[in-house]
């Protein structure tokens, strides 16, 4: 073999190399777990989900605030009208009650004029 020809042979032999070498990285990279492939394409649905949770977070303790001053709005509120009902509701209780005792009391004169012209009646 003559020197031209093992030069042949070492430059294909290096050359035989690198694109084993480069088969082996394309192989190797395409070997990459199907997991963290899924992981690395998820990561963006991941940051806007986080984003996403963030802001409702945000959104809930505003809202929660102002329902809570809402609630507060309310019971005042009720408080006044259930004052308001039960001032209402003695106002009737009296009066039925003063009513009542007119009624009673016009009801016991009628019952002693009638006992009176039932007593001249018999004497």
């Amino acid at each position: 073999m003559n020197d031209r020809d093992k030069a042949d042979l070492w430059t294909a032999v290096a050359i035989g190399a690198v694109v084993g070498i480069g088969a082996a990285l394309l192989l190797r990279a395409e070997d990459e777990p199907r997991t963290r492939r899924l992981l690395r394409g998820l990561e963006p649905l991941q940051k806007r989900a986080g984003h996403a949770m963030r802001n409702a977070r945000k959104g809930l303790s505003r809202h929660a605030a102002e329902l809570g001053d809402a609630g507060e709005d309310l019971l005042h509120d009720g408080t006044r009208s259930l004052k308001a009902l039960r001032k209402d509701a003695a106002k009737i209780v009296a009066e039925a009650r003063r009513e009542l005792e007119e009624m009673a009391t016009s009801g016991m004169k009628q019952a002693r004029r009638g006992a009176k012209r039932t007593r001249r009646r018999f004497v």
